[in-house]
């Protein structure tokens, strides 16, 4: 038995290796043929590090061996996710562009030590909400009001979303904060994603249509493309959560997905995929990454002075534009340059250094421990569907703002309340099953 065991972990590691370095050869292949010759004014250049590639196998290798490989537990799969947006593509852009090994180094050890967290033994945590039904109505009916007043409020479609030239004019006039940046992100990002997965569940697929549509005019209302990604994302972790072959199947479609970009843009069919894949989700997150290390590694940091700790605690904002500006401003010498919003770990390094990255790291995987622990009782499609688009927003939103104007706690509470539904379901089935046997 215990040899059985040992042999399907290996054949698990070697699957997990292979197509992870299936993932990482095509988007470096698409990066020197395709990203840079059309971005190198932008600092995506090809500044090949041999020994870099080498070192970046090795890290490859390293973090497939600390993997999660408790298939049961949602954490392994938002895992994987992370592995495929943030890591490798950070491994990819550190030894083309010749980026900092140190850097690199602490990401490997922030991944392999957010895996150790998530290998230790989940215990169950059970709450109890009478009326969860009930607030998941209200949650539903706030998301449709509030929703459509956010398109209204907008004015309505603005056909610069049609043009993807045009498209980040339309982004930089939305500087929304306070209440309206946390409502749109809620329903864009929490909103949206669990209520599919919810009438999915029910198998009520014509409720999912308005869903559908009402996220299609947030894109063409607000321009952020992420909300147009999110459809399809969420649909493929769907059937291919159902399908039983998660790592596989997610793996292949991304890779099909950046093959397929690179197609339609070689013959000049459409460049929307590879504006949106390979170089906006792909390639400027991990360029952004180093950026944000190579500035705050001969400067103080920011000391949280601008997230809601420093408004307590009225603490002067050293970039009184944001230090996201700030930095896309500093690497276009573009005064009129947008946002540079960065990751999970890149913030921390701009927070507090390598130690705020592994507090981060701690905090990332005890969040994650948490998501197994009160999601023990729904379908593992449920929660890792509705979490999927959370995980691509790590990639450029910081750890604090994930969690509160990104809504991942608000995503906490309405699977809490989603188990609530599902244990009265299976109680009342329960009865109905003892009544017919009496």
């Amino acid at each position: 038995m215990r040899g059985l065991q040992k042999r399907n972990k290996i054949l698990r590691c070697s699957a997990i290796f292979f197509y992870l370095f299936l993932y990482k050869t095509l988007i470096e292949f698409i990066y020197v043929y395709n990203i840079s010759p059309l971005y190198n004014y932008s600092g995506l250049t090809v500044n090949i590090n041999k020994v870099g590639f080498f070192i970046s196998l090795f890290y490859l290798l390293i973090i497939t061996l600390f993997s999660p490989k408790d298939l049961s537990y949602p954490s392994t799969y938002l895992y994987i996710m992370m592995e495929v947006f943030i890591f490798v593509p950070t491994l990819s852009y550190y030894w083309l562009n010749n980026q900092s090994f140190i850097y690199t180094s602490f990401i490997a050890i922030s991944f392999m030590i957010l895996s150790l967290i998530q290998n230790k033994h989940t215990k169950s945590l059970i709450f109890k909400e009478e009326y969860a039904s009930l607030w998941i109505k209200l949650f539903f009916a706030a998301y449709l009001l509030i929703t459509i007043f956010l398109i209204i409020r907008q004015g309505g479609i603005d056909y610069c979303a049609f043009n993807l030239d045009a498209i980040y004019e339309l982004r930089s006039e939305n500087r929304l904060s306070g209440i309206i940046g946390y409502l749109l992100n809620w329903c864009a990002k929490v909103f949206f994603p669990f209520f599919v997965i919810y009438y999915h569940y029910q198998k009520k697929k014509l409720m999912i249509l308005p869903l559908l549509i009402l996220q299609v005019l947030l894109f063409l209302s607000f321009g952020n493309k992420a909300f147009l990604f999110s459809i399809p994302l969420i649909i493929m972790c769907i059937k291919i959560m159902e399908r039983g072959r998660f790592l596989k199947d997610f793996l292949l479609c991304m890779v099909g997905i950046n093959i397929t970009s690179y197609i339609l843009d070689i013959l000049k069919v459409s460049d929307f995929l590879r504006r949106s894949i390979p170089y906006r989700m792909i390639y400027i997150p991990a360029q952004i990454q180093f950026q944000y290390y190579n500035f705050f590694k001969v400067r103080d940091k920011l000391y949280f002075a601008e997230t809601i700790i420093g408004k307590v605690l009225s603490m002067d904002k050293p970039y009184p534009d944001g230090i996201t500006y700030y930095i896309g401003r500093y690497y276009s010498n573009n005064r009129n340059f947008g946002n540079a919003n960065t990751g999970v770990f890149s913030d921390a390094i701009a927070n507090g250094g390598f130690f705020c990255m592994f507090i981060y790291t701690i905090i990332l995987g005890i969040i994650f421990r948490l998501i197994d622990s009160i999601t023990t009782e729904l379908p593992l499609y449920t929660v890792v569907s509705s979490l999927s688009y959370m995980m691509f927003v790590l990639n450029d939103t910081s750890l604090l703002t994930t969690l509160l104007t990104g809504g991942l706690g608000v995503m906490v509470l309405l699977l809490i309340l989603l188990t609530q539904i599902l244990d009265n379901v299976i109680f009342i089935l329960s009865l109905n099953l003892n009544k017919n046997s009496i």
